[in-house]
């Protein structure tokens, strides 16, 4: 994610059916860990594990720019009918970014125009250097293999677990703008998960997207959680919702293993 201002930043509108408002208790509230599923031996896909590595929409997410986490009223209410309506942006949680986030001479490039052959399929997760952002050198260093499709970053971010605390972490670890051109010119990546909010550090989050994004190629998906999930390689499955015209997408992005 970019930070955008709050006149420019899209977002949804989410019914549920509910006849009252749900009221989180505070172990709910805290639960945004990912999940492990022990899958039966012998399965369709031989596969023994399942790692949901999405953020969970709740109360007290870690948001930008906040020392307590998402509001419940900014989140959530119910309307007239009884429903109860989500209110929230393209770029919260666990989310994939669309081209035209950055560049509005993209717009054909939006969340419902990212490619699920780029989305799915096998990915590397990476252990990064502790106590450093991604850099050019950084990157360099760790010696990423050629033709990884794919490259998930578990960065300082998920061993000081960082999207299970309510208070936004401006000194959270992520690309910068050399490390993200060093991956457009010396790899194949095509998608690049993050362990924070953002694929980027936040002073250059501007410079980081339009690097990526440029490409049309490149896929940033943002807001992953990988505390349970060791480094190797896993079939990801990621999926961003259809939403003609928007610039992202909360997605459900699971490993299997």
């Amino acid at each position: 994610m970019m930070r955008k201002s709050s006149n420019s930043m899209r977002q949804l509108w989410w019914v549920a059916p509910c006849v009252a408002l749900l009221l989180l208790t505070p172990a709910a509230a805290a639960a945004v860990v990912g999940e492990v599923i022990n899958l039966p031996q012998g399965g369709t896909y031989g596969y023994s594990k399942l790692y949901d590595i999405t953020n969970k929409i709740v109360v007290g997410m870690t948001i930008w720019d906040n020392e307590n986490g998402m509001p419940e009223e900014k989140l959530r209410f119910i309307d007239t009918n009884g429903e109860l309506v989500y209110k929230f942006s393209t770029h919260m949680g666990t989310h994939s970014d669309a081209p035209d986030h950055v560049f509005t001479n993209m717009s054909s490039y939006d969340a419902n125009s990212l490619k699920l052959e780029t989305l799915n399929g096998l990915a590397l997760v990476m252990d990064a250097p502790r106590n450093t952002n991604l850099t050019a050198e950084v990157l360099e260093s760790m010696n990423i293999p050629k033709g990884v499709n794919r490259l998930l970053f578990r960065t300082e971010n998920t061993h000081r677990h960082l999207m299970h605390q309510k208070a936004f972490a401006k000194d959270y670890a992520g690309l910068k703008t050399d490390g993200a051109q060093w991956l457009v010119d010396n790899t194949d990546i095509k998608l690049i998960g993050m362990d924070y909010l953002s694929v980027s550090v936040e002073a250059d989050a501007k410079q980081v997207h339009q690097v990526l994004l440029k490409t049309g190629v490149i896929i940033p998906v943002e807001g992953l959680i990988l505390d349970d999930v060791g480094p190797g390689e896993y079939m990801l499955h990621c999926l961003p919702l259809r939403i003609p015209g928007a610039d992202g997408s909360p997605s459900r992005c699971i490993l299997m293993q």
